[in-house]
């Protein structure tokens, strides 16, 4: 019996494997490390929502004499995105004429794509990477929770 030859548009099964290994490659990117992976432009845009927050709470602190959120991520998110009275008790009225300090939410870490908060008494030494902040409530102070280190050396946590 003879074998009849088929034509048509086919591709080469080479080709096929590597569209595949292309689009698993593409695909698979993204969920690398998240640190080491970041582009020089993420790291930039870190700083932004980084300089706000920290705005926003030495704005606070100079309204009210103290660093706000001292009980926990939900004080310093209601001090943060309420008004307050003198004392930093949050609340509406003709008394609570201070902030709101931040438009609408905490400001999203873009390289974790979070915007919760680890409040804490100490700066803990590195990054846990399991929030978008670490804040500070006996310092003020507000550092990406983001282990790694950008391509000039400088650690994420340090920015």
């Amino acid at each position: 019996m003879a074998r009849r030859l088929r034509s048509g548009n086919r591709l080469p099964g080479w080709l096929i494997l590597v569209l595949v290994g292309a689009l698993v490659g593409v695909v698979a990117l993204p969920f690398g490390d998240r640190a080491s992976a970041l582009v020089p432009e993420l790291e930039s845009n870190i700083e932004t929502p980084l300089t706000e927050f920290r705005s926003a709470i030495r704005d606070y602190a100079q309204d009210h004499d103290e660093w706000p959120g001292a009980l926990g991520e939900w004080q310093l998110r209601a001090q943060l995105l309420g008004t307050t009275d003198a004392t930093g008790r949050v609340g509406s009225g003709e008394d609570y004429v201070h902030g709101p300090y931040l438009p609408g939410e905490v400001p999203l870490n873009p390289a974790t794509r979070s915007r919760a908060v680890q409040v804490v008494g100490r700066m803990p030494e590195s990054a846990s990477d399991q929030a978008g902040w670490i804040y500070s409530y006996e310092t003020g102070e507000v550092r990406p929770d983001l282990s790694g280190a950008g391509v000039d050396g400088r650690l994420y946590f340090d920015l």
